[in-house]
């Protein structure tokens, strides 16, 4: 979550959902400045957490409070692509956790799984704690009330309709930047049992959020 006390305005974060620019653009509006990335982790200043370790005072439960949400099984395929696919976060010891690489030696994951493999074990990827963090569903970190918001946002609204409403807040022309430029990008034909099972995954997502998801 990031607060802008100055225009009144709450923006709830979720990974693999824009987040990345979402909060270079909050930190932008708060401070007027980029982010300066060569000195700092933009992940150590502002997190995603889950929603119910978040407070608001009396004066900031009146702001605009926004989120912006995905269809759980293209934020899944784009998750696997850019931590497992790109990243290789499961693999040996390239996650920034130290139990992770231990987590490696016990499970010995395969350097590239497929979609099926991961579900298949997905309980031991989700141990991985830089993989869990894009896999959490999204209602852990947006609560289970919809209309908590003032505007909930799909993804594919983002540099409309979101672009749009907080111009007409702050007054100010606002660019979003392309935070996280992973390098796998591939779209995935996944089987029906395969979409089910991802679908059972998020169940709550959907139930939750699903009017919101452009699919």
């Amino acid at each position: 979550m990031i607060i802008s006390d100055k225009y009144k305005i709450i923006y709830y974060s979720v990974p693999k959902i824009a987040h990345s620019s979402l909060m270079e653009m909050m930190h932008v509006l708060n401070t007027g400045q980029n982010f300066p990335h060569q000195k700092k982790n933009i992940y150590g200043v502002y997190f995603s957490r889950n929603f119910e370790k978040y407070t608001l005072n009396s004066e900031q439960k009146k702001y605009f409070k926004f989120c912006v949400v995905r269809d759980p099984v293209k934020r899944f395929i784009s998750s696997y692509n850019h931590r497992i696919l790109d990243e290789k976060r499961h693999y040996k010891n390239n996650s920034d956790h130290k139990k992770d690489h231990y987590l490696y030696k016990k499970v010995k994951f395969k350097e590239r799984p497929t979609v099926r493999d991961v579900l298949n074990n997905l309980s031991n990827y989700n141990k991985n704690i830089d993989i869990e963090w894009h896999l959490r569903p999204q209602h852990k970190f947006l609560g289970k009330n919809a209309s908590f918001y003032d505007k909930v946002y799909d993804i594919s609204e983002i540099n409309t309709h979101l672009i749009s409403d907080l111009e007409g807040i702050t007054g100010k022309k606002i660019r979003l930047s392309k935070e996280n430029k992973g390098k796998v990008k591939s779209n995935i034909d996944l089987p029906v049992d395969d979409l089910k099972k991802i679908k059972s995954v998020y169940k709550y997502d959907y139930e939750i959020y699903g009017d919101f998801f452009q699919r």
